[in-house]
Formats: structure tokens, C-alpha cells, sequence
């Protein structure tokens, strides 16, 4: 299933991108990351991602998911003026701008672009809180929980989950969103994955751009046949992604076989490589 779910306004680009990055969302999804200027009517903003979010390698198989936001005030509780996509409370820190998911015949390739950093968020008007990033969910067949990415932790581990295992960082100060969860505890342990939480050398609407890129063995999840469901969510502690009524960013796919596709074996290691 692919899905963009963009907002769409008249833009007038003006300058070349500043800056790209060239990662996993690179090197697998063919997507390279840059920012420059753009005009609207007569304001003109700078850090706005100008590339294509589309796929150019394994498009015929890649399931991906977009919500790129930017506005004023980002950084502000107060009203905020949203140029497109959806506002997360709290601003541009808390924004997960696109999901990709793809597998080949080994592993399943996951890439979440995000502004929120890999240690957390204290957000300057609430500075007695410091939100953690959550850990990523792999639901299989219509199910949400069935195994959980420990990013929190930092360890890589991925574990087999139920509902149960997962709870919300913290009730009181977590959007309601939809109900979704942030981060499991127990489960059974399956082993470790690639997985990296980066920095993209980027800044957007005022923030820095992060990478959370993980490779999964698809024996971890039972080696799924071809035409299984796939659910992906990953959001900070406090669900901030979501505002109101715009729930947080989900990705729904399913595993495709592609003979063609590229193994990926050595990309990134056996460990979190961010703590």
C-alpha cells in the first residue's frame, strides 16, 4: 500500500537544495534528503525539504507513508500557522515526516524520518520534562503489537510482543492521539538488528532532521510468505506527532518478494548505534 499524505500549496522554489544525506533512505529508497529556499505570495522560507519523497529504487515493492510538516512557531504552544501537512503538538520537534518499509528475501528495511533527536526532548515550556524517543512496532496480519524494536534502551533488540507488553510513556503529558502505544517492556527476546538513529545533517523548519533506520532478519518474524500485512508505527513518548484530530504517522504494507532486489547485509551493525 502506498500512501502520500501531503498537503499541497503553491510553492515557488528558489534556490538548489543546501544539503543532502546520503543513508539507508538513500542508499535502499533511493531518497535523498535536501532543504532550500521556498517562496509563498510574497514570504519567502528557508529550510524547507524540496526533494521528492517518492521512491526511485524498489519502487515496485516499497510501501511508504509521508506527513511533512512545517509552519511558524514551531517551537510554541501557541496557535500556530501551518504552510502543509499535518502540526504536531508542540511543534516541528516532535514531527515524523515519512515511513518506508521494504523487504527482500532476508530483511525487512525500515527508515523513519524524524526531527525529534535520539536522546530525547526537553521542550523550553515545559522544562521539567524530558521526552524520550519510543521504540518501533511491527504488527503482522492486522495485529499492531506483535514485535517491538527497543529504541528507547538503545540495546537494537527486537523482541515478540502482545498488546499487553506495550504501554504509554507517560499519560499526562502524552496526546491521546489514537490510543497508540509507545514502548514495550518484556516480550520474548529474538535477537539483535541493524539498527541506527543518526543525525541527517539537515535542518528543517528550524530543527534537526534524524534517521531511524533499522534492518531485520525476516526470520525474527517468522520468515512471512509473500502478501502479509505489515503495520509500522514509531512515535516519541509522548505521541506528540499527532494535534487534535491528526493522529500520529502509521505505515500499513505487506512483505513482496522481489528477486531483484538488493541485499543489504552490511549495512550498519548488529548493535543500536546510537547510545
Amino acid at each position: 500500500m502506498r500512501k502520500m499524505l501531503l498537503g499541497f500549496v503553491a510553492i515557488v522554489f528558489l534556490a538548489v537544495p543546501v544539503s543532502s544525506y546520503a543513508g539507508l533512505v538513500t542508499d535502499y529508497f533511493g531518497v535523498t534528503l535536501s532543504t532550500g529556499s521556498v517562496g509563498l505570495g510574497d514570504e519567502t522560507f528557508e529550510d524547507v525539504f524540496t526533494h521528492d519523497w517518492t521512491p526511485s529504487q524498489h519502487i515496485g515493492t516499497t510501501d511508504f507513508v509521508v506527513d511533512d510538516w512545517y509552519g511558524k512557531e514551531s517551537l510554541s504552544f501557541d496557535p500556530y500557522i501551518t504552510l502543509f501537512g499535518s502540526v504536531p503538538s508542540g511543534g516541528e520537534p516532535y514531527d515524523v515526516e515519512a515511513i518506508y518499509l521494504d523487504n527482500d528475501g532476508e530483511f525487512l528495511y525500515v527508515s523513519i524520518v524524524t526531527s525529534f533527536p535520539p536522546e530525547g526532548f526537553t521542550h523550553p515550556e515545559i522544562p521539567d520534562i524530558h521526552v524520550p524517543p519510543g521504540d518501533i512496532t511491527i504488527g503482522i496480519n492486522g495485529g499492531l503489537y506483535d514485535f517491538g524494536i527497543d529504541v528507547d534502551g538503545g540495546t537494537g533488540i527486537i523482541h515478540a510482543t502482545t498488546p499487553s507488553d506495550w504501554y504509554v510513556w507517560n499519560e499526562t503529558y502524552s496526546v491521546p492521539a489514537q490510543g497508540e502505544l509507545t514502548h514495550f517492556d518484556g516480550g520474548v527476546a529474538l535477537g539483535p538488528v541493524a539498527l541506527s538513529y543518526t543525525s541527517a545533517e539537515l535542518t528543517e523548519n528550524e530543527c534537526d532532521t534524524f534517521l531511524i533506520e533499522a534492518v531485520i532478519p525476516l526470520v525474527f518474524l517468522g520468515d512471512p510468505p509473500d502478501g502479509t500485512q505489515l503495520y509500522v508505527h514509531w512515535v516519541c513518548g509522548c505521541r506528540n506527532d499527532a494535534s487534535g484530530s491528526n493522529p500520529i504517522l502509521k505505515l500499513e504494507g505487506d512483505i513482496d518478494r522481489d528477486p531483484l532486489a538488493t541485499q543489504m547485509t552490511t549495512w550498519g551493525g548488529v548493535k543500536a548505534q546510537f547510545r
